[in-house]
């Protein structure tokens, strides 16, 4: 196998690991991410030789006496120390008088009253402690090596302001939709202390987003039954929201009304200097189609597969066994699609499952996509599948398995797989 790269170079100035540090900041030793950061930031590099002398001067109004004392003596989960300590040598011993025949040397009886030095020669010894490298720190705590967030020293001056520092750099670094339990566990912290960072660090910006799916009589089941899943409603042509149910949503279909059901996701956080959201058009790889406003966020709302430093979910279509057989899609208004109209029956219920004109253009991408990867005539996707499919689950989740399915090459039943994924994912998305 091709060796992987490291991550840090041995010459240079070292940070200790992201991962090492959300390993200590979950221990609730934040002191020892700041005595080690801090010694790191005044040179002393992995291997170097230090005292508790030359940390507290070192470390001086950075972190405290006590926080210092405390780190040194810091441990793993196994009893080990975190610092390796060295104790030197004491000075040949001198041979008392006591053991010569004659005693030439005078006590200070004899030689009258003298002023004390106030230097003594009893001591304890000095303890030389050596600082551990990466390797070493995350082989102690059970942790694979990461990259490293670069802090100063104003970050170390307490406690608060290192695991703020922690959450500004990770947004900085990496901007994009977090949750924020994951969020408050990367640190040890509560979601409410999350909140309090977010709105005490400056530049750091925070947005809702939603999920929007249009709901017919054929995805009525997308609506949850008996469950309630939090932050989910329906919303009909004017804007007025009801509960997210599935008894609800069909009365409002009887009554001839536009039912769509939204869903709200994780927040997604950036740092920049504006408020406003930064620009997150990246360029697909997949042929240009109709945009379907109502499989992606409102507004300035951002996608997962328009995520900032991210690749898009599907590959390149020239890498894909199916790239053959797609196509350009035309506009919405061009596409040549016959639907009859709609009969409405005394259940109230609509004779036309077929999804919108908008939808057809992803239903026949689907369809070809899938055409040339299906062995078996049997197990092959229909048009009808292939719309049903694209009226009922997200865009995004579609390419998703288009995706996946252009990774493996042992699949016999690719249409299958494809729905098989489609549902599995529809239903952690109902109970998460």
């Amino acid at each position: 196998p091709r060796p992987k790269p490291r991550l840090f170079k041995p010459d240079e100035l070292q940070t200790i690991p992201n991962r090492v540090r959300e390993h200590l900041f979950n221990r609730g030793e934040t002191r020892t991410v700041r005595v080690l950061d801090g010694l790191r930031l005044k040179r002393i590099k992995s291997g170097d030789a230090f005292t508790t002398e030359q940390a507290l001067g070192l470390l001086k109004g950075v972190v405290g006496r006590d926080s210092v004392y405390a780190a040194l003596k810091a441990t793993n989960q196994a009893g080990e120390p975190l610092f390796k300590r060295q104790i030197l040598s004491p000075a040949p011993p001198i041979p008392a008088n006591a053991a010569t025949n004659t005693q030439t040397n005078q006590n200070k009886c004899f030689s009258g009253r003298e002023k004390k030095s106030g230097i003594t020669n009893c001591h304890r010894p000095a303890i030389v402690y050596i600082m551990p490298s990466n390797d070493e720190l995350c082989r102690y705590f059970g942790v694979k090596l990461s990259y490293s967030d670069a802090l100063t020293l104003d970050d170390l001056t307490s406690a608060k302001k290192t695991r703020m520092a922690a959450h500004r750099e990770l947004i900085r670094r990496r901007p994009g939709q977090y949750p924020r339990r994951w969020l408050a566990r990367r640190l040890g912290v509560s979601c409410m202390t999350i909140d309090t960072y977010n709105r005490e660090i400056e530049g750091l910006h925070s947005r809702h987003c939603f999920w929007e799916q249009p709901i017919y009589w054929s995805n009525l089941k997308a609506v949850p039954d008996g469950i309630e899943v939090d932050g989910a409603v329906l919303v009909d042509e004017t804007g007025k929201r009801y509960p997210a149910r599935r008894a609800i949503a069909a009365h409002l279909l009887r009554q001839g009304k536009k039912v769509v059901y939204k869903r709200q996701e994780v927040n997604y956080y950036w740092y920049s200097d504006e408020d406003a959201l930064p620009d997150l058009s990246v360029k697909s790889s997949l042929p240009t189609r109709p945009e379907e406003p109502h499989l992606r966020h409102p507004g300035l709302q951002p996608t997962r597969d328009e995520h900032p430093g991210r690749s898009p979910l599907s590959p390149n279509p020239a890498t894909r066994p199916f790239a053959a057989a797609e196509k350009p899609f035309d506009s919405p208004t061009s596409a040549a699609v016959s639907i009859r109209p709609a009969v409405q029956l005394p259940s109230g219920r609509n004779d036309n499952p077929q999804p919108p004109i908008n939808l057809e253009p992803l239903a026949q991408w689907l369809y070809e996509a899938l055409q040339p990867i299906s062995t078996d005539p049997k197990s092959a996707l229909s048009l009808a599948t292939a719309r049903r499919l694209a009226g009922t689950y997200p865009r995004h989740r579609i390419e998703k398995g288009l995706s996946l399915l252009s990774q493996r090459r042992n699949i016999r039943n690719p249409v299958g797989f494809l729905i098989t994924y489609l549902r599995c994912e529809s239903l952690l998305d109902r109970l998460f």
